[in-house]
Parts: structure tokens; sequence; C-alpha cells
């Protein structure tokens, strides 16, 4: 059990295993499951409910100029506030749903057979089958957005929905509209042949799932789609704007008439289906609704792992292990949870033929006219309702009425390749050691996206190839290391009783009983990921851009490493603000327009090889045991030290082209050289 008291936040997780194993012949058979019960109680509001605020403003005693236009250089606010005219009343409520309880029961039954087929050959045939059941809340505590319900307000569609049937209409009569997902089956082979005295060779496939996702074991699983309707903050807003005797306020807006504004009061959980809806004549910003992707919800990330390698025997005490491994990732998490255009707000790129028109006031004329531009009709648009200060950009989102959230937009796949390498050594001599070398890359497509849509070649710089979407993001993995090498070993040193300088009583009371150990680790740097400034054109004139990313200049020769020479160079305390790595000649900001809408061609990572600074890192521990005059009682008195050669990794690179700090180091990756003393008394 473990959990957060100051926020509330509590985690239960039982687990009940059992196993049954059968030997027949030659074959070894167990038979199993595992059933979970999992609990989250998530605190999603510290708030609860705040007083009744009332702010009064000039506008409750303007003049009118005449007819409906009101004079805004009349009227005071203290006057309002004599008069008892309110021009807002605003409460936070959140007493329906303060804390939430998601609960999951997997189970996973499994059964294997372990094959002994001769004396040289065993075959490992397995299979899993993994049922992992999507969010449920325990009190059905749960809103979500609905793409399909006919919103009132808008006349457009898209409107809330809620879990249970506590909402009548408005609910699913659910406790989730994902679907369980009942095909997570898992086979798995694997073998194992001894081809002579000194070598065996090994393999394996097998097909993996994990906690993740909608399905436990995320962020994403405390809450769910979120609880709009169990938690509001109302704030009604009164003006003037309607035909009435000059120089008095409308007889509704004052204190005496019963707070107009919130009759009916914002009494919570509000089951209506159109809460939060925005964007509409009259109304006001649209608030977040989570889209739950009936599908996707209900799946757990998938991996596809297999290897094959030997291992030989060198010499009576040291072997060699070469393995080729590979893993194939699917229903990801992404990094910023915006894959998928439709259910995040953004605009589908097909639309910027409309060029500056997507800018201009979504009158019913000028959405028309961008309609025509883009030769597709308008996804989810109602002249007669939507508001006209809003842009048409705005406008032709697929659901404008609401600021969207994709909470189980899981689309992200990977693939990873590696030859591992492993020479070990079997404690002989007083010495033991191990020796690994991997050689590496990972790639993936679930980083930051420039759009969650396809986009068309035309809107891509430079031209080429249209993109499908999220294909453009697949590039090497932030956390790919293409090499690695790890180094650890033991020696006992050979002085003292029983080996040099034994004979000697002063050799053996000063050099005996001394262990040293050492770990090495040397590592290349990973893929920077160079993206743009936020205070660049792109979002200004790019209405269907989501993440800004730079372009390759076109006179930068293609291939040349960017980076002007190793990190961390030449610099000092003095000059490390001012000192650049990165050539920022290799890029160029994008040439987007208002009227010409541009992408950038960057890669998502790695451009031109650009990678970041790797590092390499001694440890060394030098021991002596005491025997002391208790039996079974030794002292042993240990030195350590870390980062033996002091050497730094440089870190907190600029990555943001077109910032000030573009290409420079701001921070030490690793720590400095660390030395620490120990004394234990071993029995």
């Amino acid at each position: 059990m473990g959990g957060e008291y100051g926020e509330c936040g509590l985690s239960n997780a039982y687990v009940m295993t059992d196993n049954l194993q059968w030997t027949l012949g030659k074959h070894v058979i167990t038979i199993g499951a595992m059933y979970s019960w999992l609990e989250y109680q998530y605190l999603i509001n510290t708030g609860g409910t705040s007083p009744l605020t009332i702010a009064n403003a000039n506008t409750e005693t303007e003049n009118f100029k005449s007819g409906t236009t009101l004079d805004s250089t009349t009227g005071f606010s203290y006057a309002s506030f004599l008069a008892g005219a309110a021009d807002s009343q605003s409460l936070t409520d959140s007493l329906a749903a303060p804390v939430t309880g998601a609960r999951f029961h997997p189970v996973s039954p499994y059964v294997q057979d372990d094959w002994k087929v001769n004396s040289r050959l065993t075959l490992n045939l397995g299979l899993r089958w993994d049922f992992y059941p999507p969010y449920r809340e325990v009190q059905d505590r749960l809103s979500f957005f609905n793409p399909t319900g006919a919103n009132s307000v808008t006349g457009t569609l898209g409107t809330v929905e809620f879990a249970g049937s506590a909402a009548g209409t408005a609910g699913c009569n659910c406790h989730t509209i994902v679907n369980s997902y009942y095909k997570n089956l898992g086979p798995r082979l694997g073998f194992a042949f001894q081809s002579d005295s000194k070598t065996v060779w090994r393999g394996s496939w097998g097909v993996m799932y994990t906690h993740g996702n909608g399905v436990g074991g995320s962020a994403i699983s405390r809450n769910g789609t979120g609880t709009l309707g169990f938690s509001t903050v109302p704030k009604p807003t009164f003006t003037n704007t309607l035909a009435n005797t000059a120089g008095t306020a409308f007889t509704n807006q004052f204190l005496v008439a019963g707070f107009q504004g919130l009759i009916p009061a914002p009494m919570l959980p509000n089951f209506s289906p159109t809460i939060g809806t925005g964007y509409y004549i009259g109304g006001s910003t649209p608030q977040t609704a989570s889209y739950a992707d009936p599908y996707l919800g209900g799946r757990a990330p998938q991996y596809i792992n297999w290897s094959f390698g030997f291992q030989r025997s060198l010499t009576d005490t040291i072997t060699l292990t070469v393995s080729y491994v590979g893993s194939e990732g699917h229903f990801e998490i992404t990094d910023g949870g915006n894959a998928r255009g439709q259910w995040i707000d953004q605009l589908n790129p097909a639309f910027l033929t409309a060029g500056a028109t997507l800018s201009a006031k979504a009158t019913p004329a000028n959405v028309a006219a961008a309609v025509a531009a883009a030769g597709i009709a308008a996804p989810n648009y109602n002249s007669v309702t939507f508001d006209p200060t809003q842009t048409v950009a705005t406008a032709l989102k697929l659901f404008p009425q609401y600021s969207l959230s994709d909470a189980y937009g899981d689309i992200a796949n990977s693939v990873y390749h590696g030859l591992q390498t492993t020479v070990q050594k079997r404690l002989s001599h007083g010495l033991i050691f191990m020796v690994n070398y991997t050689w590496s890359k990972a790639i993936d497509d679930g980083g930051t996206f420039r759009s969650g849509y396809a986009i068309p070649a035309q809107f891509i710089q430079t031209g080429g190839n249209s993109w499908a979407a999220d294909r453009i993001e697949r590039t090497a993995s932030t956390s790919s290391q293409p090499q690695h090498v790890v180094i650890t070993g033991v020696y006992d040193l050979p002085f003292g009783k029983g080996v040099l300088g034994g004979q000697n009583f002063v050799t053996r009371a000063l050099l005996s009983n001394f262990s040293m150990s050492s770990i090495i680790q040397m590592y290349s740097g990973s893929p920077l990921a160079i993206t743009e400034s936020s205070s660049s054109t792109c979002t200004a004139t790019n209405p269907a851009s989501g993440t800004c990313m730079p372009s390759y200049n076109p006179s930068w020769t293609q291939g040349a490493s960017p980076k002007i020479h190793d990190w961390g160079h030449g610099v000092t305390a003095a000059t490390a603000s001012t000192t650049t790595y990165i050539n920022s000649a290799a890029f160029e900001h994008v040439p987007t327009t208002a009227a010409a809408p541009l992408f950038g061609n960057l890669a998502r990572t790695a451009p031109d090889g650009l990678y970041g600074p790797g590092n390499y890192d001694v440890d060394l521990s030098l021991r002596r045991t005491f025997g002391l005059h208790l039996e079974g009682f030794k002292l042993m008195l240990e030195g350590d030290l870390y980062n033996l050669t002091n050497h730094t990794q440089f870190g907190g690179i600029g990555t943001t082209f077109g910032s000030a700090t573009f290409g420079q180091v701001s921070t030490q990756a690793n720590n400095s050289r660390d030395a620490q003393l120990t004394a234990k008394i071993l029995f």
C-alpha cells in the first residue's frame, strides 16, 4: 500500500497468484493464474466550495447614448455597489466529487511447457492471456465527450455524457463507454540447444502486455476522462445590453432580486449534456472535455520481443555471450498526448489552402469562402449559433465548442534493435569481472507532433512527399544510446597470508585482506530534438500547427554535423552562458505566412546526426576486513570514490531554435567527484 497523505492520494494493490507444476516424462508443465485488485483513491480538488464572490463594475450604471447603445464613459462601479447592482457573481463548488476511486480487476491465466526433447535441446512453449479491464469509477463519478450527441445549444454534434444511470438521458447507463479488450493473447516460444560441449545457442520470441494507458498503471488511470459536471466554477455576468430606460439598471441585477444569475443554483452534479459548451453567440470560453476512445481505451501496451544468440566457454572460467535482441511496441503513450488532431481541437491542414481567410472573423461569408478554397466541407459548423467574433480556423475545427483532450490517444509505436555482447569471468585467483557492450538503435513516433492529421505535401517546406498522420515524426528515440559499455570487477589483492608476502609479519599486517572493486561506464549521447521558438511566426501564421519545428537550411551541406565542437570544449564559468555548440546556420525559420502557411521539414530528432553529449564514469572502491576477537565478527573499512576522474557531463542543452540559449549548455548532468568512508561490523 502506498500513497501521499498530503493529497489524500491512496493506492492499494492486492495480488493473488497460484501455480500448479506437473512433471510428465520429458515435460514440466506449469499452469497458473494471477488475479489483482487495484484501487486508486485520487484527490481531484483540494479547494472544496469557496464563498460566493460578488463584483461590481461601472457597466450597471452606464447611461444609454441612444436606443441600446451604452456610453462607456459614464457609470461608476461604486455607484453600482451602492445601488446593489452586481456585475458578476462567482463561486467554486467541487463537493460532488472531491475524491474519485478507480477500480481495476485484471486476471491473467497462463500455461507453460518446458520440454526437454533430448540431452541437447530444450523447448519452452507457453501461452498467457491478460485481461485488463478499462477504468471504472467506484460511484460512476465520470464524464466524457460524446462526439455523436446532439448539442442543443450549438445545433451541432458534440456533448458531454455521464457514466451510470443518475444522469437520466444524459447518461450512458454504463460504467464506461470503453470496450473491454479480450484478445491480449501472449504466446511465448524459446529454445536452448547445445551444439558442442562449449557452445549453447538460445532464442526466444514472445508477446507481452503490461498495465498502462487506460487499463491501470498510468497517470490517466487515476481519474479517467475527468469529472466535468461534478465540479464547476460558475460566473454569471450581467451588463445592460438590452433596451431600457436611460440611466437605470435592470431590476434582476439587484441583490434584492435574489441573484438571478445563480437561479437555478448551480447544484452539483450538473448532468446537463451541454455543460462546458462555448463559442456560441452569447457564450463563453469552452471548458475541457475528454474523449474516451472506445477501442484504444481498452488496449494495453503491447510488446513483441525476440532474441537469438550463443554462449561459448572460452576457458574454464571465462564465457562469451553474443545476442541479437529486438523489441516492437504498440499502443504506447505519446509524450505530448496530441497525436490525433481531431480529438485535441486541431485544425485539419487540408484547410490551409484558405490562407489568410483562416485568421478572419468567423462570419458565415468568411467560413464559406474558406470552405470553397479548401474544397472540403466544414466538419461541424453552424452559421446560426457559432460566435462570429472567433476566427474561421476555430469554426472549422471538428468540435469547436469544446477544448478537447484525447484521454486514451495512445497510438505510439517503437522498435529496438541491439547487439549485446558479454564477457564474464567467474571467480578464480581472487578475480571476477564482467564486460558488457551494447550497440543499438531505438526508433519511435511517440514524441511531439507538428500536426495530428495527415499533412499534404504543399504545406511542408520545400514540398516533397505528403505525410500520413504522425508518420513524419518517426525518428530515433530521444532515449536511444547507440553505444554503451559497462565494466565491473572485484579483485582480492594477492598480498598476505598464503600469497605474496605471507611469510613476513609486517607484510601480513599491512597488506592482508584488501579487496578492490570498480564500475566503469561509457556511453554515447542521445538524439536531440530541435523545436521552434514559441515566439516565432509558426503559431501566428499556421493555425493548424501543433509543435513548431524549424526547417533544414537549403544552403547547409546535407549530412554535415551541426555540432561546432565537442560538448563543453573550452567552457568556463565565465563563458558557459555565451559558448554555443550547435551551428544555427544548419537550420532556418519556416518561411510561413498567413497567406501561405507551412510546416517545418526538420526531423523530429537527430537532424543531420545531432546527438547530445555522451559520458564516462569510473567508480572505485577499496576495502579491508579485520578479524575481531569475537567468533564470527569482522570489521570492514571501506573507501569509495565516485566519478574518480571528476569528468563533467554537460546538460541543459538549449534546443529551441531562435532562443538566446540555443546550442548552449546550462547544467551539469552528472555528479562531481565524491568520496565516502564506511566502517561496518559483519557478523
